[in-house]
């Protein structure tokens, strides 16, 4: 996702998820739920699309091999610590997905999460969603992926519940999921992204 407005208007969880499902039926867009508030998200450059792609194919081809499945940004995710609602850029669940309700739109056990940041959402993947996401009971980590440089970050949660940070910024490097032991060459997340460089005028 790209654009990020809050919109400063206290709902329950419940006007929040009725009205959501009002907005996806008729196209006017997804938003996010945190502290109340409405949290618009809108739009994606080329290089955030290419990434996230590159992601969901490559973890979709061990699917069957992990015991996982991949879902895209399309599907909602639930915290029931804080009454939040995320969409990831990319969610994976291990085992059987477990659903809220019978809408089948609303998944409570993911295990690991993904985000392609942007100059719009990175303080908001950096900050906010990052506590949303590492108090869900079920997520064992949190990847943060650059869209105009070469760059992946990760937060592990350990078996004894420390969470570990790591990160690398090597084109030519391997990038590790730790929580399904998926070892990756970090150029398959770039794989035809374009990065530019803004030159200010002669």
């Amino acid at each position: 996702m790209e654009v990020v407005t809050t919109q400063p208007q206290t709902l329950t969880a419940e006007e929040y998820l009725s009205a959501e499902r009002a907005a996806i039926r008729e196209k006017k867009g997804k938003h996010e739920f945190f502290n109340g508030e409405i949290i618009s998200i809108s739009g994606a450059t080329i290089n955030h699309n290419i990434i996230a792609m590159n992601l969901y194919l490559l973890l979709g081809m061990v699917r069957k091999d992990k015991n996982i499945s991949v879902f895209s940004s399309d599907l909602r995710i639930f915290n029931p610590i804080n009454n939040s609602f995320c969409y990831p850029d990319v969610c994976v669940v291990q085992g059987a997905p477990q659903m809220t309700d019978n809408n089948r739109d609303i998944l409570l056990n993911p295990l690991l999460l993904i985000e392609v940041l942007s100059e719009s959402t990175e303080k908001y993947d950096r900050g906010d969603k990052l506590k949303i996401y590492r108090s869900i009971p079920s997520v064992r980590e949190y990847v943060l992926i650059a869209q105009d440089t070469c760059g992946i970050e990760s937060y592990f949660k350990t078996d004894a519940g420390e969470w570990l940070y790591s990160e690398i910024s090597d084109a030519a490097g391997q990038f590790t999921f730790q929580s399904i032991g998926l070892q990756i060459a970090v150029s398959q997340v770039y794989e035809g992204v374009v990065f530019t460089t803004n030159t200010p005028p002669a």
